[in-house]
């Protein structure tokens, strides 16, 4: 019988790095790493299906919200192993065997599946996903900042991420990877143009505010997202063009202080074939030619009248 390969699918944030971080560290080669998020999951599965030999294949999904179409496709593997901590994956527990808890990190439940190995991973993984607030003194979040800074510089730089799971599940913390101080330098720059283009491009429809970027801004664009929803009163839209996959990405931010019960985890399922948290979700629009301010701007007052 050949020997089992693990192959290992987790979200590009911190929190999904370092729930593959821990993974990997407990795994035998081979092991095979691939990074997406809960829009683009669909397609690698369909992939891994076409090139391996599904019943010599171990998945394991890490931090990554799959819909019912995923799920299907995952039943076709000899085992599945699911680990994630978004609200709307408790309906898939014990689908497939793993970890599913809304109040904790995925590393943190990585972290409890494998053994219930201690890590500091899984403290480095729940401040990057900000579940866990600690003073402006503590080191970990120093580390948590250039790891998420490193991975924005080149956001599409999957071999990077692979780079950073290798040196931190052999128990490096990224300030002792080279690589990441190197990439942090690249990032404040970005973040500053990219922002003044946000705030000239925003539209306030009163229900939301809704703002372009004229670039495929993947990575940054969750940061430009929380710096505008920290100063409104109500959720924020970014849209930007991937013109590779033909899509409008929307990133999607409330202000988690207002308690307005206004679930954009919901609200991306819906409409958008996407997920997340919610207050902290993303989505897609098929088609870059369409008029996605537009079609934003209908399906959020209608899902807001249907509340």
């Amino acid at each position: 019988m050949s020997k089992i390969k693990h192959v290992i699918i987790a979200h590009g944030g911190g929190d999904g790095v370092c729930a593959a971080s821990i993974a990997a560290s407990k795994l035998e080669d081979p092991i095979d790493i691939y990074f997406t998020q809960s829009y683009t999951i669909e397609g690698l599965i369909l992939k891994l299906l076409r090139t391996e030999q599904k019943e010599n294949v171990r998945i394991y999904i890490l931090d990554i919200h799959i819909n019912d179409r995923v799920v299907e496709l995952l039943k076709k593997f000899n085992r599945v192993i699911y680990i994630d901590h978004h609200s709307h994956s408790i309906k898939n527990q014990g689908i497939f065997p793993g970890n599913i808890g809304q109040y904790k990190s995925s590393s943190q439940l990585s972290s409890e599946y494998f053994s219930n190995l201690k890590s500091p991973l899984a403290t480095l993984g729940t401040i990057s996903d900000k579940m866990l607030s600690v003073a402006g003194s503590d080191p970990m979040l120093e580390e948590s900042i250039l790891l998420q800074k490193s991975m924005i510089c080149k956001i599409d730089d999957d071999g990077f991420r692979t780079l950073l799971v290798e040196r931190m599940s052999s128990g490096l913390m990224p300030s002792q990877i080279p690589e990441v101080l190197e990439r942090n330098r690249c990032t404040d720059n970005t973040i500053n143009r990219l922002m003044k283009q946000a705030d000239q491009n925003i539209i306030e429809t009163g229900k939301c505010g809704i703002t372009t970027l004229n670039e495929n801004v993947k990575g940054f664009g969750r940061q430009i997202a929380n710096n505008l929803v920290a100063e409104r009163d109500h959720p924020v839209f970014i849209l930007y063009p991937d013109t590779k996959r033909d899509k409008i990405v929307i990133i999607a931010r409330n202000n988690s202080s207002l308690k307005n019960n206004i679930d954009l985890s919901r609200f991306m399922s819906i409409y958008f074939s996407g997920g997340g948290h919610p207050n902290a979700s993303g989505g897609a629009i098929e088609g870059i030619n369409n008029d996605g301010i537009q079609m934003v701007k209908d399906c959020f007052h209608e899902f807001i009248r249907s509340k």
